[in-house]
This record gives structure tokens, C-alpha cells and sequence, in this order.
């Protein structure tokens, strides 16, 4: 199993998986961040559905210190959206 961490536009959350699919599959569902006006939050995030996973992509590349795998999703609206997120740990 591996952990991954999602960068700021999923709200950096962490989900695991045998592998990044796996791991997007399980969760099912990402979200973005709430908005914010002048330091007033004004709306909740949006929350996708994640309908399939398209591609993942190989091998992973590194984002300054970060190793990083990325995955085209398809959302339950028929959006695509890369999705990227940082290896955080292997668990054995």
C-alpha cells in the first residue's frame, strides 16, 4: 500500500491505495477548496465524483524534493482533470 498526499487544489488530503488508481477508486470523491473573500468564506468547495480513471501516468517525476505520480480522472459530470499527488509514504 502506498500513501499519497494531494496538493492544494484537493484540499491536501491523504489517501491510500495499492496504487494511485486504487487509491483515487477508494476515496470516490475529491473536493475543492472552500472560497474566500476578503478572509469571509463564501462558498463550500465543490465535490466531484469520480466516475473513472482514465490514465496514470509512469514513470513518476519529481516536484522539487517530491516524487509525484499524476492521474487523468473523468468526473460523474464528464469533466477530465489531472490529478497529482505527491508519494508520502510506502507502507510495507
Amino acid at each position: 500500500m502506498t500513501k499519497y498526499r494531494l496538493f492544494n487544489e484537493w484540499r491536501r488530503i491523504t489517501i491510500i491505495g495499492d496504487d494511485l488508481a486504487d487509491a483515487l477508486t477508494r476515496r470516490g470523491t475529491l473536493q475543492s477548496p472552500d472560497e474566500y473573500a476578503v478572509g469571509v468564506k463564501t462558498a463550500d468547495g465543490a465535490v466531484h465524483t469520480i466516475a473513472r480513471i482514465i490514465h496514470v501516468g509512469t514513470p513518476p517525476y519529481r516536484r522539487g524534493d517530491c516524487l509525484v505520480e499524476r492521474a487523468i480522472v473523468e468526473f460523474t459530470d464528464g469533466r477530465i482533470a489531472e490529478i497529482d499527488a505527491q508519494v508520502a509514504e510506502v507502507i510495507a
